[in-house]
């Protein structure tokens, strides 16, 4: 869970310690507020707390729907998986085998003698 928000996903970018992030962009704060108003709904509607739901595969799967609203088409969810907690669990079964690289680039800067 990401500390700020209590969401899955940080809504903005992160730092490293290596440097400074950028500020929240108006498109990260619109997902944060859609993401937001979403997991109330859909907590409710299931009758648990929205840190139950978000840290739950429909959780996840509504993180991933809202950034598709925002963002346009980037992951395979519907919005049926956020609603539909069985729905989500089976997908996250079925994908839970697969590999995942986490690959950045560290930023190293020479330092010439004078």
């Amino acid at each position: 869970m990401h500390k700020l928000t209590g969401t899955p996903i940080p809504m903005q970018i992160v730092s490293s310690d290596e440097y400074l992030p950028a500020p929240q962009t108006g498109q990260q704060r619109e997902v944060e507020a859609r993401l937001g108003e979403l997991a109330g709904t859909l907590a409710r509607k299931q009758g648990v707390s929205r840190r139950k739901f978000f840290r739950s595969a429909a959780g996840v799967a509504a993180a991933y729907y809202v950034m598709n609203q925002v963002y346009g088409p980037l992951f395979a969810v519907s919005a049926v998986q956020a609603a539909m907690p069985e729905l989500a669990e089976e997908r996250s079964r079925a994908l839970g085998k697969q590999a995942v690289f986490d690959a950045h680039t560290h930023s190293c800067a020479r330092i010439r003698a004078a």
